[in-house]
């Protein structure tokens, strides 16, 4: 016969496209029959089975005011019962049909056609349309008003800062570090004061240990011939956070974290436990923004997905 089989055209439009070319590049019964058998049949029933109802509720409909309402009902009270999820509603479209019928006058048809209608658009958004830039802008907006209540409530002194200020003393030159370049020596000052805040630390052990973190610096960087840029902003990164993250400095000079680990640590990793919660909450928030405005962001989107129509 010429006449296409519904299962194999229905099988070709669902399937995943890698599955797709295999069977374009394998045309042969056989081949076809295995992959058949491997598809998730009960979905492609659902399919078939959601087509005939929306074929013969198309019936109904085109007979305008003599169709058979107690057909229709019938009809719709089957759709209703079946395992219909965002896959079968975007490949069947048989919200087009049903929609039609939510104005009618039996009250039976109109009430359980709009049921439908809210059940699907319901699952559709529970199913994961993208969301478009209409959410994107209002994360920012959520996170730029974040950002005003921490200026406009700001934590208190006793929560966030690193503790009274102590004026270090004037920061001991290692003999060693008169060999390197200006650059590699400022570094090294630099460092020098931030371990020299923590008073309870020998200045020899200081300095051996901004030492070897300069020196993994340099040999990750090599600031004199490859990466300049990548070595000082490191050192930036280091000096700001380690400045702050009073638990960060006893773990290095206490030796439970390598300078190999401190080089390697990202600016996440590098702030202190205060700033990582903070950064989190304003993800989380952020998140949730995305989820609240996401109904009102894809509304048409959902609708023309499935093919509903109306509230």
């Amino acid at each position: 016969s010429n006449q296409p089989d519904l299962s194999a055209t229905l099988l070709l439009d669902c399937m995943h496209p890698s599955v797709f070319e295999l069977v374009a590049a394998k045309r042969n019964e056989k081949k076809n029959r295995i992959l058949y058998m491997r598809m998730a049949k009960p979905q492609l029933e659902v399919v078939k089975d959601i087509l005939q109802l929306k074929n013969s509720l198309s019936s109904e409909l085109q007979k305008g005011d003599g169709f058979d309402s107690a057909r229709t009902l019938d009809i719709l009270q089957q759709l209703d019962k079946q395992p219909i999820d965002l896959f079968v509603l975007s490949k069947t479209l048989v919200g087009t049909i049903v929609s039609k019928f939510k104005n009618d006058d039996n009250n039976d048809v109109s009430s359980t056609s709009k049921s439908l209608v809210r059940k699907w658009k319901k699952l559709a958004k529970a199913g994961g349309v993208p969301s478009s830039s209409t959410a994107i802008n209002t994360s920012k907006e959520v996170g730029k008003s974040l950002t005003a209540q921490r200026i406009k409530h700001p934590p208190s002194v006793a929560s966030s800062s690193p503790g009274p200020k102590f004026q270090a003393p004037a920061v001991p030159i290692n003999p060693e570090w008169s060999k390197y370049p200006t650059l590699r020596q400022n570094i090294c000052k630099k460092l020098m004061e931030v371990f020299l805040l923590d008073t309870k630390n020998p200045v020899d052990e200081v300095s051996n240990l901004v030492t070897k973190i300069e020196l993994e610096m340099d040999s990750k960087f090599q600031p004199m011939m490859r990466d300049r840029q990548g070595y000082t902003s490191k050192a930036r990164q280091l000096n700001f956070n380690l400045k702050k993250n009073v638990a960060l400095r006893g773990n290095l000079t206490d030796g439970n974290v390598t300078v190999q680990e401190l080089i390697k640590m990202t600016p996440q990793q590098l702030a202190t436990s205060e700033k990582r919660e903070e950064q989190e909450s304003i993800a989380k928030a952020m998140e949730e923004s995305r989820r609240l405005d996401w109904d009102t962001a894809n509304e048409s989107k959902i609708n023309e997905m499935c093919g509903i129509k109306g509230d």
